[in-house]
């Protein structure tokens, strides 16, 4: 406790210096935090994406079905709801919704998603297509406006990158096409009415997608007794919780027993938009190591500053009968005090800018207009997420490397004799 009380009351003694060491410690700090806070943004966007425009909350399907969104799985080999199960499966969420739990899900809406191949004259790409009903989509995904396209019932509405590929302008005529269930082809004529504009995911992170009236993508497989391959539910956000999903989960699969069942909560789609994300990961990750580097660097002239200008210091510590573990322990002392105060002073900052940007922005920030912005911070509009986790994480890190750093530093010191450490060149 001595050697703490003269750790920390001689870091006063130097003012000057102990607000640049501070200062060093606060910045680097800051800046550590915002690229901790850069890597859960684009995964807290990411969700928020998925969940907005993609998925809903959770998705069933048919066992047979693929998990991924966008796995491309011929059509003669998934599974369908058929009538009867589409009816069980929205009968029992209404009575979850009634019973259980009060306005338990937003919204229903019922798809027919395929791989196809869509074309305009000698241009063609392959596409994943959802055949949806647009006033059930449009109360799932709000911010598509997904209605407004569809005032015509042959209307198509793609992604960006097939737009592009095909160099669609409104009003053009592109075609879809496609293998039945029954091992036939068929294909459709659509109007092109405009490109997918979610508010949040990045155009890049959809590059497949199309949306098409339901009556037609049945069609497209020669689907009867209105078959669907997918049913996705928007819950009331307060009743995403593990325990409730796996409630679920058990339910649908006891009432439909004569079809299985999966449940797909919307966190198991992230990892498509992974791929996408990576490289605003690996940027985030690199300036933090170099924010890392910059404080052990500054760290080591700090100690090596605090061995010359308090030599005498050392000596009197000497002769008084401070032993060299004490002598050791009394620099590192010094370093872990700075670096202690210097963080908290930084989360302390750091959670106030926070906590100020989301009171002023509740729907997000927008970067819609920056699209290199877009790919470091996951998506048009961002929503920060502090980890606090993560920047008590930062703070070992900071911890531990600098205690590396000075260790030897601070061996050394302890080794002195009293006339090396009068002398002027003790480093």
């Amino acid at each position: 406790m001595t050697i703490l009380f003269l750790a920390f009351k001689n870091l006063f003694r130097y003012k000057k210096r102990l607000i640049l060491n501070l200062l060093l410690v606060f910045f680097n700090t800051i800046f550590l935090i915002y690229c901790i806070t850069i890597i859960n943004t684009n995964r807290n966007t990411g969700k928020l994406s998925v969940v907005n425009t993609i998925t809903g909350h959770f998705v069933l399907k048919p066992e047979q079905n693929s998990d991924d969104l966008f796995g491309y799985i011929a059509a003669n080999k998934m599974g369908f709801f058929n009538k009867k199960n589409i009816r069980k499966i929205t009968k029992n969420l209404d009575a979850i919704n009634t019973s259980n739990y009060y306005k338990f899900y937003e919204a229903i809406s019922k798809r027919v998603s395929f791989n196809g191949i869509i074309f305009k004259r000698k241009k063609s790409t392959s596409c994943l297509a959802l055949g949806i009903n647009p006033s059930e989509e449009n109360n799932l995904a709000k911010d598509l406006l997904i209605k407004n396209y569809f005032l015509e019932p042959n209307s198509i509405i793609t992604s960006r990158f097939i737009a592009e590929k095909l160099n669609l302008k409104i009003g053009d005529k592109v075609t879809i096409m496609n293998k039945t269930v029954r091992d036939g082809v068929r294909s459709v004529s659509f109007v092109f009415r405009g490109i997918i504009k979610p508010k949040v995911l990045m155009d890049q992170n959809i590059q497949p997608l199309v949306y098409i009236d339901i009556d037609y993508a049945k069609y497209l497989l020669d689907l009867e007794n209105q078959e669907v391959s997918e049913i996705v539910v928007r819950l009331n956000e307060k009743y995403y919780r593990k325990k409730i999903i796996n409630k679920i989960r058990k339910r649908m699969n006891i009432i439909n027993s004569d079809q299985k069942i999966k449940l797909i909560p919307f966190s198991k789609q992230i990892y498509f938009l992974e791929g996408s994300l990576k490289t605003a990961f690996i940027m985030a990750y690199s300036e933090a190591g170099i924010f890392i580097i910059i404080m052990l660097v500054g760290l080591l002239n700090i100690t090596i500053i605090n061995f010359r200008t308090q030599k005498k210091e050392i000596a009197t510590f000497i002769v008084l009968g401070m032993t060299p573990r004490k002598v050791f322990w009394y620099f590192l002392l010094q370093t872990l005090i700075l670096i202690t105060v210097g963080y908290l002073i930084g989360f302390a900052f750091m959670s106030s800018v926070y906590f100020i940007l989301i009171k002023i922005f509740q729907d997000g920030i927008s970067l819609a207009r920056v699209e290199i912005l877009q790919y470091a911070y996951g998506g048009k509009i961002i929503y920060p997420k502090l980890d606090f986790p993560g920047m008590f994480v930062g703070y070992i890190i900071f911890i531990l490397s600098g205690s590396i750093v000075v260790f030897n530093l601070c061996k050394k010191a302890s080794k002195m004799k009293v006339l090396d450490a009068l002398r002027e060149d003790i480093l």
